[in-house]
């Protein structure tokens, strides 16, 4: 099975889970998925009603008890401030002599870094040396250079295929040679062995 096709069969199945966890309930009949109404009338004790009714209870608590009502009107000012970075909050907060307190007290930190950025900054044109700032000018060139290397790659190949056939072609004549001179040796030490046994015939 295809990867997309897997990751959408997974994508339904988790959408069927979440629907049975929200909508159904583990004694329900099957619902249509999303179909609400539906939903509701057949599984009054689905999470989907729970939370609604949870919801109306509070909305009457709300009403009966000003405290509450007090409460949350107090914690959507606040809100901002409840939710806001620590470090954020802490930098609003401090008066501009803890904020000068908290900078003499960091001084040789702030001295440690300086010096560091320093070294960093005379160690700058090692590591990005100012030869390398043009560099996409050179970049014609090096195209060029490397269309010739490739050319000059595939002659060489062919020289060295060349060589090859060449070496087989000596190594294959001086074989043969060979072959021929030993033949042609022993032919002769046959013929020379004849005739020194007709002179010596002769002799007697």
């Amino acid at each position: 099975m295809p990867t997309l096709e897997k990751d959408f069969l997974t994508l339904n199945l988790r959408l069927q889970h979440l629907e049975e966890c929200v909508l159904r309930t583990s004694d329900s009949k099957n619902v249509k998925a999303f179909d609400l109404e539906t939903a509701l009338e057949e599984n009054p004790s689905s999470l989907l009603t729970r939370v609604e009714e949870l919801e109306e209870k509070l909305r009457k608590e709300l009403s009966q008890k000003k405290y509450l009502v007090d409460f949350l009107q107090k914690f959507e000012s606040l809100k901002d401030l409840l939710e806001v970075n620590q470090l954020e909050l802490e930098r609003n907060l401090l008066t501009p002599a803890a904020k000068t307190e908290i900078i003499l007290g960091s001084e040789n930190e702030l001295s440690k870094l300086a010096n560091t950025l320093s070294d960093i900054e005379s160690l700058e044109k090692f590591i990005n040396p100012p030869a390398f700032q043009n560099v996409n000018q050179f970049e014609p060139t090096l195209k060029a250079l490397g269309k010739v290397h490739i050319e000059q790659t595939e002659l060489i190949e062919q020289l060295n295929s060349r060589v090859t056939n060449m070496l087989d072609v000596y190594n294959n004549t001086v074989n043969t040679l060979s072959e021929i001179f030993i033949s042609w040796d022993s032919l002769l030490s046959v013929l020379e062995a004849k005739v020194s046994s007709l002179e010596r015939m002769k002799a007697m």
